[in-house]
């Protein structure tokens, strides 16, 4: 008797944050006619995603989206600011069913621990994703950058590669990355997720306190009078990465933040445009979390302490409420 192809379960997927990433990974999950449900902030709504692709076609899309998390089993894409994640998980925890997945897509670390003390019965993945993306209005996003997308979960750290045979994946795994990775290539399974995680982490404390600091695009960075810093950046980063565990080197990091640089060169970083907003910035889960470890680690990071402080102090001040 022939073997019968088994077919994919149909997923569910709820998109909590609608910034640019959350916008792109919500369209081209529905382009590819998934369902999906977008999770707002109370005073925001619509019923409709505006996508512009690659290739310049503009695409619009029904949605269904509310300020509610639905209350079934579902793909929990959370693409929010890292300090707004534990207390959205907080605000929906009642309505976060058993069986859902909730993956963690956003910039820095220091989340995981919070959310798998509020979820600690519950699938935790965590994700990196390198494709671009730019918020051109409410709901309506541009796929600036193809890039691609690792996925795992948060306690396979090691750095072995195995073969996909090898691999621990369960059915759900196996439909998550295959309807992800349809939607949106390339989207992979990753057994050394955390090796991805702190690389982009090395990359986002090299170009996003720099380029807030002195309010430039991330092409700035690639004149040579910054490369001295970069290089100390990504030297004591990976001085932490290593004794976390996660083996990194410093001219490896260095030669991938100049090549995001010139990728990107005409981009404004996000940390950028939290300065240029007037809004709060992820540096307690960039350079903050990496200052954590060092201290706990016995490492010093003098250049990120000192990056941090400056940031920090813009930050106050920028923030303040009109006197």
């Amino acid at each position: 008797m022939a073997n019968e192809e088994v077919a994919m379960a149909q997923i569910t997927w709820q998109i909590l944050g609608a910034g640019a990433i959350g916008c792109l990974f919500a369209a081209k999950l529905k382009q590819q006619g998934e369902q999906v449900h977008l999770v707002l902030k109370p005073n925001k709504s619509t019923s409709s995603l505006t996508l512009v692709n690659l290739d310049g076609k503009t695409h619009r899309f029904e949605v269904s989206a509310s300020d509610k998390l639905q209350r079934q089993a579902s793909v929990i894409l959370v693409c929010l600011k890292a300090w707004q994640v534990t207390d959205a998980i907080k605000q929906h925890l009642t309505n976060i069913h058993p069986d859902s997945i909730v993956v963690l897509l956003h910039n820095g670390m220091g989340t995981l621990a919070p959310c798998q003390a509020l979820l600690p019965h519950h699938r935790i993945w965590q994700a990196s994703t390198t494709h671009g993306a730019l918020l051109e209005s409410a709901f309506a996003v541009r796929h600036t950058g193809q890039g691609e997308t690792l996925i795992g979960h948060s306690q396979l750290q090691s750095l072995i590669e195995l073969t996909p045979a090898e691999q621990p994946q369960t059915l759900n795994q196996a439909d998550v990355v295959t309807a992800l990775d349809d939607a949106l290539p390339a989207s992979r399974w990753s057994l050394n997720i955390g090796h991805a995680i702190w690389t982009k982490l090395v990359i986002n404390c090299a170009i996003n306190p720099l380029t807030a600091l002195q309010q430039v695009r991330n092409g700035i960075l690639a004149e040579a009078h910054y490369r001295p810093s970069l290089q100390r950046i990504c030297q004591e980063c990976c001085a932490v990465a290593n004794a976390d565990g996660v083996a990194l080197k410093t001219d490896d990091l260095l030669a991938k933040v100049e090549q995001v640089i010139h990728a990107t060169a005409n981009n404004y970083s996000s940390m950028n445009r939290d300065f240029f907003y007037q809004r709060p910035t992820e540096n307690d889960y960039i350079l903050g979390y990496v200052i954590a470890r060092a201290k706990a680690l016995k490492i010093t990071v003098s250049t990120c302490q000192t990056l941090y402080q400056e940031l920090q102090h813009r930050e106050h001040t920028l923030c303040q409420p009109p006197s």
